[in-house]
């Protein structure tokens, strides 16, 4: 497990076969593997004082690579949950257990939502929907929808069409070249390219005030600048994206190469004056 979400009433957290042993690190290999043989999990669990073993529930799928969730939430009994989906392990440094080369057109994951369904008497998934052909990660909303069907979301996309030139390489070896809005009402995407010689880190959003609409607000995030090891911090307006930064800020300092952000006003870190 490495990441989940919460609706109102439930935990909800996938088990990917991100695998490590005693005997793999006896035998110099790396410490995690994937291994492609075994299912997938998702747990549901009631967020409850009280909560028993049998109260949680455990749905499993087909083999898949999923790291990190968009958002998930609760219609009735169905508990829905998004996040990059890939056919095949992402990491090449997390090497396949059985020593199958790495498949960079595997590794491509896209927003899926996976449904289960509480009121089954079986452990399979209800539906299992790809939500966009754009193959992205670091998935963010507007954190305030945490739990709720939310509209819109925002990632890192890696459009390998776009002239590249990763000089001193890119955060995990992943091209993170464009930053990514999906629209899920509508289906309408934005995409923004950084450049061939730069590098995006996780999006964040700041909402314009606290009775702001969903995705009424700004989207900031780190760009690294390859070609001359300098450091941006990027402003956009959340819903127009493909018009650009509206403000960028050159960092004093070189940033190295991060994959998580977040966004926190003075106040709700007990600085502000």
């Amino acid at each position: 497990m490495h990441d989940f979400r919460i609706t109102e009433d439930y935990l909800v957290l996938h088990i990917v076969t991100s695998v490590g042993s005693w005997e793999r690190l006896e035998q110099m290999k790396p410490h995690f593997g994937f291994d492609t043989s075994r299912p997938v999990y998702l747990g549901i669990i009631p967020r409850r004082a009280d909560v028993r073993q049998e109260d949680i529930r455990w749905f499993k799928r087909d083999n898949c690579f999923a790291s990190h969730v968009l958002n998930a939430w609760q219609d009735g009994t169905r508990i829905h949950f998004v996040t990059p989906e890939a056919k095949n392990n992402m990491f090449p440094f997390f090497p396949d257990v059985n020593d199958a080369p790495f498949n960079p057109a595997e590794a491509a994951s896209r927003l899926t939502e996976w449904v289960v369904d509480l009121a089954s008497n079986g452990d399979e998934f209800a539906e299992i929907n790809r939500l966009t052909e754009t193959v992205s990660e670091f998935p963010r909303i507007d954190d305030r929808f945490t739990g709720m069907r939310n509209r819109y979301g925002w990632g890192l996309e890696m459009d390998l069409s776009r002239p590249v030139e990763l000089r001193g390489g890119s955060a995990g070896g992943m091209l993170m070249n464009c930053l990514f809005l999906k629209d899920f009402d509508t289906g309408a995407e934005q995409h923004w390219w950084c450049g061939p010689t730069s590098s995006l880190q996780e999006p964040c959003f700041i909402p314009r005030n606290a009775a702001a609409p969903e995705g009424d607000g700004w989207i900031v995030q780190v760009c690294n600048r390859l070609s001359d090891a300098s450091t941006d911090l990027l402003l956009f307006d959340a819903l127009e994206i493909e018009k650009g930064p509206i403000a960028t800020i050159e960092v004093p300092i070189r940033l190295r190469f991060g994959l998580h952000g977040n966004f926190a006003t003075s106040e709700a870190l007990g600085l502000a004056a």
